[in-house]
């Protein structure tokens, strides 16, 4: 009889619910309506802004592509070495620069996402690297519009300031913080600082989260340290002059490169 008599009164208590509906529809539905819709719009916004963040974040990897692209055309590109039109050779060098420095400012001022803005850096040290190893073409001693946009000691202080800033700002990212040190190692080589050198490619080899093929990179180096401290010995000059069947490949005297990324 109780349970009857519960069940009775919950079943009056829904009637009298269901009966209230309409009246409070009216009273509140407008209320209803707007938070409905405040939620919807709320929701819209929301994927609106991650998509935006992904579109952005797609955009900048992408710019990031072309800016390395852009550095393999200054490193591989004969033409961007030496050539008959020296002019046109110095513009296109300054263009390369300017252009790829500016797409990086944009992706680092545009993207919040560390392991870009860390990449941003690493390329912005590998550009001027770069530069500074670019061969002077023939008359810009004389014409200074044939010169880098930099002198190459000052592109070379970009670059290590980059570097310097990848490791000090993203060093919880694996791939800018090693490809920092191997930059740093490389400069420290230019500046013949070879305890900084060493120290770098060690720092890399007690990264635990460094790949075989960074190890085994920094290993490489490594063993080459001695080999480049050694100094260069001018030949006599009762020596015979080298020719183009005796000259050493340029793969021996190329200056060595930051690890690619």
């Amino acid at each position: 009889m109780k349970s009857d008599r519960r069940h009775e009164l919950k079943s009056n208590a829904l009637d009298s619910w269901i009966s209230r509906v309409p009246r409070l529809a009216q009273e509140h539905g407008g209320k209803i309506l707007a938070v409905v819709i405040v939620l919807i719009l709320g929701v819209v916004f929301l994927r609106q802004r991650i998509s935006a963040s992904h579109q952005k974040l797609a955009s900048a990897m992408e710019n990031l592509t072309s800016v390395r692209q852009q550095i393999q055309q200054l490193r591989n590109s004969p033409y961007l070495q030496v050539s008959d039109d020296q002019e046109q050779t110095a513009n296109l060098r300054e263009q390369i620069y300017r252009n790829a420095t500016a797409t990086l400012d944009a992706v680092s001022s545009q993207v919040d996402d560390a392991k870009v803005r860390g990449e941003a850096l690493i390329c912005a040290g590998d550009l001027n690297w770069q530069m500074a190893h670019l061969a002077s073409l023939p008359g810009a001693a004389t014409r200074p519009t044939l010169n880098t946009p930099l002198t190459a000691a000052e592109h070379l202080k970009a670059s290590k300031d980059a570097y310097q800033d990848a490791l000090n700002q993203y060093s919880d990212q694996p791939w800018t913080r090693l490809g920092a040190r191997f930059g740093l190692a490389a400069i420290a080589e230019d500046e013949h600082d070879w305890g900084q050198a060493r120290q770098m490619y060690q720092n890399v080899l007690d990264d635990a989260q460094a790949g075989a093929s960074f190890t085994d990179l920094a290993k490489m180096r490594l063993a080459n340290l001695p080999e480049l401290q050694k100094p260069v010995y001018l030949a006599p000059v009762t020596q015979p002059v080298w020719t183009a069947a005796t000259a050493p490949s340029s793969a021996a005297t190329t200056a060595p490169q930051p690890a690619a990324k």
